[in-house]
């Protein structure tokens, strides 16, 4: 059971205008054999709010925007992984000039808070040893110049680099040329008012729930057509390499992740305000890494697994 409501409220007056967002989803995956205690589904709860405000003077051709966002991620606590539950704050400032009547060059700088709502220190049996799964709390900082909007009427772009560090409170973090770069490029094509496509590359530092954290680079592409007017087929797909840094449950070896996913969805607009639809998602995890046995250092089980999920849903805006 996984149901998403938000709230979005905007208003401007002159050179500014104001917006704050509420959303909440309710996320299910099966449990995975392994560290995980108990067979039932890893359940988490997220409430994101935010609160933003934009300054564009004269004809806009310079503009600035300020948004704060919180966060609340909660594992419910049968899913074993209730020690990742966490509160994030975020300060997001953009600045930006229209160089062309609709392509700006802009500067983005981000800084997070990150901490953990268990104070406690909880323990669990992984690999035949106790450890101590207690999260560390991180800062992370991004800053980075680039440049966005149209290139010819048809093809627009997002090109983006920058430094990234997430300043953790303890435990390993991110270093090196690579380990500090912040890249994102994407490129979107359309043919028609009827399809777009869109594919792109982006590099950064993303917190984990079984380590510190882990590098990535992604390649995604995506493909959206409206169908005689009332049908909208959304087909896409990304390939993540991740390597994650300070594994929680097992100190002495590394781990690196290839991730597939494939997705697709058909939705029928019932209404302009409603619609239908079904759809079907692929996720493969590929991995060097095999859980710890506890006895004389061998290797485990994999920790790879193959998800497909056939969902049917149903959407209402107002």
């Amino acid at each position: 059971f996984m149901p998403t409501a938000g709230l979005g409220l905007g208003t401007s007056s002159g050179h500014w205008s104001f917006q704050l967002t509420v959303s909440f989803i309710r996320l299910q995956d099966p449990p995975y054999v392994g560290i995980t205690v108990g067979a039932s589904p890893i359940t988490r709860d997220d409430n994101l709010a935010s609160v933003q405000a934009s300054w564009a003077p004269g004809g806009g051709r310079i503009s600035a925007m300020l948004r704060y966002t919180n966060t609340i991620d909660v594992f419910e606590q049968d899913s074993g992984f209730s020690y990742a539950s966490s509160l994030s704050n975020q300060l997001v400032l953009d600045v930006s000039w229209k160089w062309l009547p609709k392509t700006a060059l802009f500067f983005e700088v981000s800084q997070g808070w990150i901490t953990y709502l268990n104070d406690s220190t909880p323990e669990v049996q992984g690999g035949g040893a106790t450890v101590d799964t207690r999260k560390s709390s991180s800062y992370p900082l991004r800053a980075y110049v680039g440049l966005r909007g149209l290139i010819t009427q048809r093809v627009s772009a997002l090109v983006a680099l920058g430094y990234v560090d997430a300043f953790y409170a303890s435990g390993a973090s991110n270093g090196g040329i690579l380990g500090s770069t912040y890249a994102d490029a994407q490129i979107s094509y359309s043919p028609s008012l009827l399809n777009r496509l869109t594919v792109g590359f982006h590099q950064d530092i993303v917190n984990s729930v079984i380590s510190n954290f882990y590098y990535e680079s992604a390649f995604y592409a995506s493909y959206v057509q409206q169908l005689a007017g009332r049908l909208a087929l959304d087909l896409s797909g990304r390939l993540s390499h991740r390597i994650y840094e300070d594994l929680l449950f097992d100190t002495t070896h590394s781990r690196t992740d290839n991730t597939i996913t494939v997705g697709a969805t058909l939705d029928y607009f019932i209404r302009n305000w409603a619609y239908v639809g079904v759809g079907y998602s692929l996720l493969s995890n590929l991995s060097d890494y095999h859980l710890p046995t506890g006895t004389g250092g061998g290797e485990g089980a994999s920790v790879e697994y193959t998800k497909n999920q056939v969902f049917a849903r149903l959407g209402i805006t107002y």
